[in-house]
């Protein structure tokens, strides 16, 4: 069974973007338990790191909770940031990751998304131009 990780904030996202009748995690846990995909959740971080705020703590945090643990991929959403410290550990070569496959989601502004949409934009122009 491949092992997967996925940030919080990406499922519960996942969940309200696809199937918004399926409020649970249980859901996507047997979804892709169906496919030999294990999927778990991050835990909760209540100890900050020195100097970090809320979300450079979950990035450090969930990058050594990553690293104690063997995964073929880890996937994360670029909002707030929680997969740089992996990212960066991935990077540079740490051995936790050498066998795991890194995945951010990335996002445009939303800008583009209106004007592939063919969208009329509901507010006028922002100054800089998004």
């Amino acid at each position: 069974m491949n092992r997967t990780a996925i940030d919080g904030e990406r499922g519960r996202t996942l969940h309200r973007a696809h199937h918004p009748t399926h409020t649970s995690f249980t859901y996507w846990h047997e979804y892709y338990a169906a496919q030999r995909i294990e999927l778990l959740p991050l835990p909760r971080f209540d100890r900050y790191i020195r100097n970090g705020g809320y979300h450079a703590t979950v990035s450090h945090h969930a990058m050594e909770w990553l690293a104690a643990r063997e995964f073929d991929v880890v996937h994360f959403a670029d909002w707030q940031g929680h997969g740089y410290s992996t990212i960066l550990a991935k990077h540079n070569k740490q051995a936790a990751f050498a066998n795991t496959t890194v995945v951010l989601m990335t996002h445009g502004p939303l800008r583009w998304a209106r004007e592939s949409n063919e969208q009329a934009r509901r507010s006028p122009p922002l100054s800089c131009g998004c």
